[in-house]
């Protein structure tokens, strides 16, 4: 059974510094370390249809906290190969050395080779508190963790239900 997540795409006021940027990495909201250092969102839900692409990425050390938030990659199979290493097309992306914490919140990833949450790279932390993590499509983690990356969960519930979906996948690094 998967969560069930209503859009709410263009009801949602987002500093423009942050999101919906054309350079580097596409996200439905992307939270940059080099333009704010802090950030603090809830209440929100956001959807990314785009292939090779997240629904929230937060990179280049920002420091973020996420509370009551629901996140739904519906579509956009990845074409990169190394979508594992990079953790790209995750609905959830996490790199770069940034410390979020996602607090009472859904994220889902309904597409193959789409994991649910990525967290990239040394210094690089995430904790899941209270939480939902669900993938429902093929060679989709719920959970990859590579080059270092860190993630801490509290009481939180981690479902797959497909083939090859590990619920956690730790890479080298």
């Amino acid at each position: 059974m998967c969560n069930k997540v209503l859009a709410l795409i263009g009801l949602i006021s987002f500093p423009m510094a942050v999101i919906g940027q054309e350079t580097g990495y596409r996200a439905t909201y992307k939270v940059d370390g080099a333009v704010i250092s802090e950030e603090n969102r809830s209440n929100v839900s956001l959807e990314n249809v785009e292939m090779n692409s997240s629904v929230v990425y937060a990179t280049n050390g920002v420091n973020l906290i996420l509370t009551r938030m629901r996140m739904n990659k519906t579509a956009g199979a990845s074409t990169d190969d190394d979508y594992r290493k990079t953790g790209h097309n995750a609905a959830f992306l996490v790199d770069g050395g940034s410390k979020v914490t996602l607090e009472y919140s859904d994220v889902n990833s309904h597409v193959s080779h789409a994991d649910g949450i990525a967290v990239v790279g040394n210094g690089t932390e995430l904790d899941v508190v209270e939480g939902n993590v669900t993938c429902s499509r093929s060679e989709s983690a719920a959970v990859n963790a590579v080059g270092g990356g860190k993630v801490k969960f509290e009481k939180t519930v981690v479902n797959t239900y497909s083939s090859q979906n590990p619920s956690f996948l730790a890479g080298p690094g």
